[in-house]
């Protein structure tokens, strides 16, 4: 079963629905770190039912007021997203003063839609402030950052350097002080590292996704061997991280663990992938002109419409990988070999055979 990326936590301004919304952020948020599925899940907050007439209740509910033994939803969310994520700061200012969800006497009964129903677009109306959090919802990359459209190139840039310059950091003291490479699979540093791993590379652009993987495959954490060449799991498994379009030119990730990645039109030209295990990733629409392929593992890989021309597959694993209107014109690869393909349907081979038929 294929567990969502994002999850939204709707709530309303009283302790009741903050406790439960504690205890489901935590509880959701530990069960994806402890799962198979472990790609980041990013969980967006939507406060509902905030009565604007009433000023002074609507601040000390948001911001906390320790007179009245109101903690307040931004001040709790903000520890929250720390303690799940890892985070040394999170800032949930510029996210709170836009999503919100008023209270509306019209909608209090029945089952009307309000984005449907609802004439008025100002910026009163409800239509808009649901369109608002989808914007954050659709384009933001976490609720501490704001839309991309928000930003300007030069914060986006430093966004960037920070997150990047962050998570350096973080590794370099679980390798020096917590013994990174020496923890079993399931310990909970391990889950933790592979959690947040996945959530940065989420976070950052198809540039510093390159950055992060060179630092990766520098430290030997992602390698599909390991001490003495005997089989281990990589120190950060990646299995579902997103590097979809990254761009990864002449990078060299030669006997690392990519299995069941998601490198959708990802520019591999020219990429060091020999022996590297590529099982069920995702590279559809890749660019891997070039690449050395050599002894890869690439055992259900979606390569469908990827760009394969002169790319050096001797001995690598094709075993039911998808190659549908892939373009293996000047390829190194066997006739042998993509008869163990699941598929392809419209592939071109170095000899300019365009297959029509599936083989099975």
């Amino acid at each position: 079963m294929l567990l969502p990326q994002k999850l939204v936590v709707v709530f309303t301004p009283n302790n009741q629905s903050l406790t439960g919304l504690s205890e489901l952020i935590r509880r959701a948020t530990k069960y994806r770190r402890g799962s198979d599925d472990l790609r980041p899940l990013l969980v967006f907050p939507l406060p509902s039912r905030i009565e604007a007439s009433r000023e002074n209740l609507r601040t000390y509910w948001r911001d906390g007021n320790a007179s009245l033994n109101i903690i307040g939803y931004q001040p709790l969310l903000e520890t929250i997203f720390k303690e799940v994520y890892g985070l040394k700061e999170c800032n949930l200012d510029h996210y709170f003063d836009e999503v919100q969800i008023q209270q509306s006497p019209d909608y209090a009964y029945g089952e009307e839609i309000t984005v449907l129903t609802e004439q008025k677009r100002d910026r009163f109306s409800m239509a808009t402030s649901y369109r608002t959090f989808l914007e954050w919802l659709v384009t933001s990359t976490a609720p501490w950052n704001g839309p991309p459209s928000s930003f300007s190139e030069d914060d986006a840039q430093r966004e960037q350097d920070r997150v990047f310059k962050a998570y350096l950091d973080w590794v370099q003291h679980l390798l020096t002080d917590e013994q990174l490479r020496e923890v079993e699979p399931s310990d909970v540093t391990r889950l933790e590292t592979r959690s947040r791993t996945l959530a940065v590379l989420s976070q950052l652009d198809k540039n510093r996704k390159q950055d992060l993987l060179r630092f990766l495959h520098a430290q030997a954490l992602i390698k599909t061997k390991y001490q003495d060449e005997r089989y281990r799991h990589p120190v950060i498994g990646l299995d579902g991280a997103d590097l979809r379009e990254a761009t990864l030119e002449r990078i060299d990730l030669s006997g690392d663990a990519l299995d069941g990645v998601n490198a959708e039109q990802a520019e591999l030209r020219y990429a060091d992938l020999s022996y590297t295990d590529l099982q069920g990733t995702n590279l559809v629409g890749a660019n891997l002109v070039g690449a050395n392929l050599t002894y890869t593992d690439l055992k259900y890989a979606h390569l469908t419409s990827a760009d394969l021309r002169g790319a050096d597959l001797t001995e690598a694993d094709l075993t039911e990988a998808g190659l549908s209107a892939a373009n293996l014109i000047g390829a190194r690869v066997t006739g042998q070999q993509l008869a163990a393909c699941k598929s392809l349907t419209g592939a071109i081979t170095s000899t300019g055979q365009r297959f029509g038929l599936s083989i099975s």
